[in-house]
Parts: structure tokens; C-alpha cells; sequence
């Protein structure tokens, strides 16, 4: 998994390790330990990642499938900045979800529940999460 997560950080979102640390609230030294196979990455940082980068958790776990939930082509992501690359693979990812209702139905339930286990504080940085991309999507 070490390697998977290096390539997320790199190839991915090309961050540094630095930034990606920040990100997900890790200090950075935890961070090159996970990626050098030092130390296990715990179960709750795999999730935080294929959550927050709309990356497969089970690839992220296991290797297996493919790098997204839901494959977008790549080539449709060149020439991008990193910020406009996540808004084209969030929207290439709610559209293909749109296509399965069912899935999307128990997706919503579980965001809803998630979301009722926030203090206010987590869900005001949820909202303005939320509220860059679409600022970002809009300019």
C-alpha cells in the first residue's frame, strides 16, 4: 500500500510530501514513514484519502480494480492545473454515481449519517470545502 499512496501524492495530486502531510492532518515524518513502508498506514488515514481524492479504497487497500471508483480517462485530465484535475474527476465521478441511483441512494444515506456524527465545527470545514470547488468550478 506504501508505494499506492506515493503515487496518489506524486502522480496523482502532485503534492509534496509536505502538503499532502498538512492535508490530512499528519505530520510529515508519519507521512515518508507510511510511503517508505516503515510504519503501517493506519485503516482511518487509507479511508480519509480514497474519500477526500475520490480514490478507490479498495485499490488504495488491496491493489485490485482500478485507481477511481468510478474510471475516468486519464487523458481527459492533461494540461490541467491540480485544482481543475480534482473538479474534472469529482464531476466525471458524481455523473457516473448519477447513473446508478440505487448506489447513489445508499451513498447519500451514509454521507447523511456521517454528517449528523459531526460537531458544528466539522461540518462548517465540510461547507467550505465544499464551497471552493464550486468556487473554483465557477471562475
Amino acid at each position: 500500500m506504501n508505494k499506492r499512496l506515493e503515487y496518489v501524492r506524486k502522480k496523482i495530486m502532485k503534492l509534496t510530501q509536505q502538503k499532502f502531510a498538512d492535508e490530512l492532518g499528519i505530520d510529515r515524518t508519519s507521512l515518508s514513514n507510511y510511503e517508505r513502508g516503515k510504519t503501517e498506514i493506519p485503516l482511518y488515514i487509507a479511508k480519509l484519502i480514497a474519500a477526500r481524492y475520490l480514490i478507490s479504497e479498495k485499490w488504495l487497500l488491496t491493489g485490485e480494480g482500478s485507481v477511481v471508483e468510478y474510471p475516468v480517462r486519464e487523458e481527459s485530465f492533461s494540461g490541467n492545473t491540480r485544482d481543475e484535475t480534482k473538479l474534472l474527476r469529482i464531476e466525471a465521478n458524481i455523473n457516473a454515481m448519477l447513473k446508478e441511483t440505487n448506489i447513489l441512494d445508499e451513498k447519500i444515506k451514509v454521507l447523511d449519517e456521517a454528517l449528523d456524527r459531526l460537531d458544528e465545527g466539522e461540518r462548517r470545514i465540510l461547507i467550505d470545502s465544499f464551497l471552493s470547488i464550486i468556487r473554483l468550478k465557477t471562475t
